[in-house]
C-alpha cells in the first residue's frame, strides 16, 4: 500500500515537471510569435518635399502601396481592406491653418478600429491559452506572458496609428512649414480626386484646395524597404 502511494507521488511530481517544461517551451513559443508580429514603425515624412512658393497653400496625397504600408505602419493595411492616404500639406505663408479628419473630403476609420483590425487575429490563441490555464495551471505562465504581450503589442500599434493619423480635433500647420498626416480609407471608398479644406485662424477663412491622389514614393525607396 505505501508503495503504490509513493508511485502516486512520484508520477505527480513528474508530471508537475513534464507539465512546466511544456509551459516553457509553449512560453518560448508565444515569444516567437509576438516577435514575428511585432511592428516595427517607419517615419511616414518624404525625404524630399519640393518647395512651391508660388502657391500660399499646397496639397498633395498619395496611397501606400502595400509594401509601404507594411514599412512604414508595420502591416500591409490593404489587405485587410483599409488604404492609408498620406496627406502633406505645405504652408507658404505667415499665417497658422487648421485641418481636422473631417477636413478631406472623403470617408475615413478610425485608428483605434484599425489597429483593432490588427491585432484581433490574436485574440482566439489569448482565449485558448486562457481556457488552458484553466485545466492545467502550469500554462497560466505562458498565458500570462501571451496576454501581457498581445496587450502592448496593440497598445504600441494603436498609438503609432493615432500619431499618424489626421486628428478629429484638428491640427495646426504652422507658418512656412509641411504637415504630414495619414487618413485611414476604406478600399471601396478611395477618390481619385477630393477636396482638403483647411481654415486661416486669424482670419477664420476656410480654403478648399482641390487634391490628387499620387502614386509617386514619398518616403523610402522600394530597395530600401526590401
Amino acid at each position: 500500500m505505501l508503495s503504490i502511494c509513493l508511485k502516486r507521488i512520484v508520477m505527480k511530481k513528474y508530471f508537475s515537471y513534464g507539465m512546466i517544461g511544456v509551459a516553457g517551451a509553449l512560453s518560448v513559443m508565444t515569444g516567437m510569435e509576438q516577435k514575428r508580429l511585432t511592428a516595427s514603425f517607419g517615419s511616414i515624412v518624404p525625404e524630399v518635399l519640393p518647395f512651391t512658393p508660388e502657391h500660399e497653400v499646397v496639397v498633395t496625397a498619395k496611397t501606400f502601396t502595400p509594401d509601404e504600408s507594411k514599412f512604414l505602419l508595420g502591416h500591409d493595411l490593404i489587405s485587410r481592406g483599409v488604404v492609408p492616404v498620406q496627406v502633406n500639406v505645405q504652408n507658404n505663408t505667415a499665417n497658422e491653418y487648421s485641418l481636422c479628419a473631417s477636413s478631406v473630403d472623403m470617408p475615413h476609420i478610425d485608428p483605434s478600429k484599425v489597429a483593432f483590425k490588427v491585432s484581433k487575429s490574436a485574440i482566439p490563441r489569448a482565449v485558448g491559452w486562457k481556457i488552458l490555464s484553466f485545466l492545467f495551471w502550469p500554462l497560466m505562465i505562458p498565458s500570462t506572458i501571451d496576454g501581457i504581450r498581445t496587450y502592448t503589442y496593440h497598445r504600441n500599434l494603436k498609438k503609432d496609428f493615432h500619431a499618424k493619423s489626421l486628428k478629429e480635433k484638428g491640427e495646426v500647420v504652422s507658418p512656412y512649414s509641411t504637415f504630414h498626416r495619414i487618413l485611414f480609407v476604406p478600399k471601396d471608398k478611395v477618390k481619385e480626386m477630393f477636396a482638403v479644406t483647411v481654415i486661416d485662424l486669424e482670419t477664420m477663412e476656410q480654403r478648399s484646395v482641390e487634391t490628387h491622389l499620387s502614386k509617386r514614393e514619398t518616403a523610402k525607396t522600394a530597395e530600401s524597404m526590401s
